[in-house]
């Protein structure tokens, strides 16, 4: 059995794999690349990406391919320490100062986890706001919804970020969302 302190949980809207080798063909087009050796390939989209009509072109064809744009895949993160409650003495109990965890069955394995969450999730610039987003993502972190307590837009707190159905966690607590004061994208 592995032992550790943490568990850190990613998401990350899944692309298709016929989707992703378009794109690298519809970029090596544009970039007038020939052959599959990554390093030059890598120095020939850096080169490109120093002009701005060319940049671009390459942001249209990644759109193109990729439909919701670049934050629809932006990958969010939960964490938590794993902990072990001691017993309640009232009708409120904290967490304890002793954290643990367990996992069975590698990889992916089984979490033992007591009652009342502390987990973060962070959405990053995942795009929660369009159904085809939010519902996967949803889904997703189902399994663990009376453990996240804290839920952080981090950034920019844009709009197109955000649903009212993403707060409807089991466990949540707490939202918290930035923007620059100059903007006009925050949640409110």
């Amino acid at each position: 059995m592995a032992q550790g302190d943490w568990i850190l949980l990613p998401y990350v809207h899944p692309v298709d794999d016929l989707a992703r080798k378009r794109f690298l063909r519809d970029i090596k087009k544009a970039l007038g690349f020939r052959g599959n050796e990554e390093a030059k390939l890598s120095k020939s989209l850096l080169q490109h990406l120093r002009s701005i009509e060319s940049a671009k072109r390459l942001v249209e064809i990644y759109n193109r391919h990729f439909a919701g744009g670049h934050n629809a895949i932006s990958m969010s993160l939960y964490s938590e320490p794993l902990s072990q409650r001691v017993v309640a003495t009232s009708r409120h109990t904290d967490p304890s100062r002793q954290w643990r965890s367990s996992l069975e069955e590698p990889p992916y394995g089984r979490f033992f986890w007591s009652t009342d969450g502390i987990g973060w999730l962070g959405t990053g610039d995942a795009a929660l706001r369009q159904d085809k987003w939010r519902q996967p993502w949803q889904t997703f972190f189902d399994g663990i919804s009376d453990r996240i307590a804290v839920m952080i837009l981090p950034h920019h707190g844009s709009a197109n970020n955000f649903h009212p159905d993403i707060l409807g966690f089991r466990g949540f607590r707490f939202a918290l969302a930035t923007t620059l004061e100059a903007r006009n994208a925050s949640l409110a």
